[in-house]
């Protein structure tokens, strides 16, 4: 047996040298752990604080946010696994462990209970677009019908009787006293320009994001992906196995 010169084993030192390590390191996991869930709260806080189930804006901007913070809260579900398994006899953490696996499993039911509130919403969302398609076809119509009532016109009268009848804006009085030739070169333009402004506004909506449909695949796909993430830690209270473990058999039946 090696001796150091204050009369302790180097195999002794080294056992101690690595249980503080290990140590330090809980601690680390712990903390970190600990921090994670605080930051998955403090993001989800703001949306709870403004609860507003029954509005269908609310409801996905809920799931959003839980969608994008959820990898806060599994990370420190991990980190706590970690450090109960380098320091499995500290009881401290043995008990927080079991209890997030108990809450682990009203995580799971959440993410379920999520998929038919995404797909409520996103039966909204594509109503709401078939409405702004159905609208911007008609205002599409409604300028196209301005403009050769413009190009076709033979007498100011006319011209007004007929953009008032297109509901739109009738004729100023300064308009009034222009001739019909220039009259005309002026509506035109301002046709040209609310047509212009309108399809930069399509261009716009179709590139600024997912549609619907792939939206609420993306999103039912993420609470799965999520539910069974922490199904594979959560364990149901009086259970001693994991909730993943106790489907597995069930899933195999069939």
């Amino acid at each position: 047996m090696v001796v150091n010169p204050q009369g302790v084993p180097d195999a002794a030192r080294e056992e101690e040298r690595d249980r503080r390590l290990r140590h330090r390191i809980c601690f680390l996991l712990d903390s970190g752990a600990l921090c994670l869930f605080v930051l998955f709260l403090i993001h989800l806080l703001p949306v709870l604080m403004e609860s507003k189930p029954a509005q269908a804006e609310w409801q996905a901007k809920f799931v959003e946010t839980m969608d994008q913070e959820a990898i806060l809260a599994f990370i420190g579900f991990v980190l706590l696994h970690l450090a109960v398994y380098l320091n499995p006899k500290k009881q401290i953490l043995r008990k927080r462990l079991r209890q997030i696996r108990h809450l682990a499993v009203v995580a799971c039911v959440g993410f379920l209970l999520m998929i038919p509130v995404q797909l409520a919403s996103s039966l909204q969302a594509f109503r709401a677009v078939q409405v702004k398609q159905s609208d911007n076809a008609a205002l599409v119509n409604r300028l196209l019908q301005v403009r050769e009532s413009i190009s076709k016109a033979t007498s100011k009268e006319a011209l007004n009787a007929r953009l008032i009848a297109l509901a739109e804006p009738e004729l100023s009085p300064r308009q009034k006293t222009l001739r019909l030739a220039d009259l005309q070169r002026e509506l035109l333009m301002d046709n040209d320009q609310r047509q212009a402004v309108f399809t930069r506004g399509n261009r716009k909506e179709e590139t600024s994001g997912m549609s619907p449909f792939t939206l609420m695949i993306s999103r039912v796909a993420s609470m799965l992906v999520w539910c069974a993430a922490f199904a594979a830690g959560a364990v149901p209270w009086g259970s001693k196995k994991a909730l993943l473990e106790r489907l597995r058999p069930q899933f195999q039946r069939t």
